[in-house]
């Protein structure tokens, strides 16, 4: 039994850090979310003008 709990307790937060990560990137609120956004642009806009920005 002890050996479940510990099981249990290792992937709880796991599962409730990714859920966390998802609410965030819903509301758009995070620096993190819009830093992706960002790097998404600035991938494309790099093959697009056929240089790579410093």
């Amino acid at each position: 039994m002890d050996k479940s709990e510990e099981h249990d307790s290792v992937h709880v937060p796991a599962w409730r850090s990714a859920s966390t990560s998802l609410a965030t990137s819903r509301n758009g609120s995070s620096a993190d979310v819009r830093s992706t956004i960002f790097s998404a642009r600035g991938s494309r806009a790099t093959s697009e003008n056929g240089f790579t920005p410093a």
